[in-house]
């Protein structure tokens, strides 16, 4: 069967099948998200998290730390795909509190970088083929600039939706019985809750 893994405030909790702590991980900041891909040679798959201090984390699936690197900002989201289908592994996407999209390779250096703007909080990333235009796989970001952000595997901006208000989650996926895929976007506050299927 599947493992679990939580972030859960302070901790990074792997759990079996059975339902049963195989190992954990603390910190002294707040573990905002967690993915999980292939991103060594090593049996099973690597575990990614950042924290509100802007670590990125990366153990193996026996909990060993094998990468840690700091950013200047707090992650708020992560997504581990392999976005350019050109290497061995799978890449990192991560969003940030300063309105960055970064794309880092199995071993956490940065690939390349999107700015969007310091008054654009990436609150959340997700991947998947947005469109048949470009190679690899898009990546949807959004946050509090009430937009939708979708961006090549080669970092490049190939559009953008408006919301409401803010973009608070969002999902690549077949929704429908259209073929390709929908970026379904949830936002809230100040007034009213919105669902987008774009």
């Amino acid at each position: 069967g599947n493992e679990l893994v939580i972030a859960a405030y302070k901790y990074i909790i792997f759990m079996n099948n059975s339902e049963e702590q195989v190992w954990n991980y603390s910190a002294s900041h707040t573990f905002e998200v967690v993915g999980v891909g292939n991103l060594s040679l090593d049996p099973g798959l690597e575990i990614v998290s950042g924290d509100d201090s802007g670590v990125v984390y990366i153990w193996n699936s026996s909990g060993k730390l094998i990468v840690n690197k700091s950013f200047p900002v707090s992650v708020y989201g992560i997504s581990v795909a392999d976005i350019n289908q050109s290497n061995p592994f799978d890449e990192i996407i991560v969003s940030t509190s300063n309105g960055t999209l970064f794309v880092l390779t199995n071993n956490g250096s940065v690939l390349w970088s999107v700015y969007f703007g310091s008054s654009t909080l990436l609150d959340t990333v997700s991947v998947g083929e947005v469109t048949e235009e470009f190679d690899g796989l898009e990546i949807a970001c959004g946050g509090g600039d009430n937009k939708v952000h979708i961006v090549s595997s080669d970092g490049n901006l190939i559009g953008e939706f408006s919301t409401e208000n803010s973009v608070q989650g969002l999902d690549v996926n077949d929704f429908s019985e259209e073929p390709g895929n929908e970026v379904i976007v949830g936002t809230t506050y100040p007034s009213t809750y919105q669902l987008y299927i774009l």
